[in-house]
């Protein structure tokens, strides 16, 4: 699987996450609706970001490593075992699900951007990501251990 390849599935991903975030915003308290629905937003612009780097040409011909192939078949196989059973009644069991999630997409942002050539456009746009996704993974982490 070349880079490029990886986008578009990189790219549902997110559009998953976006639609995940904004099917919780509906079953949640008030108080995290906004929040839920902030995630959902900055999911869609991560979906199109992805999409804006699936457009670059030189991305065919760079392979993936295993490592890397790895991490997003990993993200995939926890979104497609674990969302049919996902009860969005309980914030404690959404807020677990949705913390293992960010955390896979970081793995694969981290490995996509150290394949990328320093201060490239996709290099700074992997850089963003990870710095978008560990947001949502810190506040989750917060809120998890305040249910404890």
């Amino acid at each position: 699987m070349n880079l490029q390849e990886s986008l578009l599935i990189l790219a549902d991903l997110e559009k998953d996450a976006a639609e995940l975030y904004e099917k919780f915003s509906r079953e949640c308290s008030k108080e995290l609706n906004p929040i839920m629905v902030s995630f959902s937003k900055e999911e869609k612009k991560h979906e199109i970001i992805v999409i804006d780097l699936y457009k670059i040409d030189d991305l065919r011909e760079k392979q993936l490593n295993e490592q890397t192939k790895k991490a997003i078949e990993k993200q995939i196989n926890y979104i497609n075992c674990n969302s049919k059973t996902l009860n969005l009644n309980s914030q404690k069991d959404f807020f677990r699900y949705s913390l293992q999630m960010e955390k896979n997409s970081i793995d694969i942002y981290t490995e996509l951007f150290n394949i990328c050539e320093k201060n490239a456009y996709k290099h700074v746009n992997f850089e963003n990501l990870i710095e978008e996704e560990r947001k949502h993974m810190l506040y989750i982490i917060e809120k998890l251990y305040k249910m404890k």
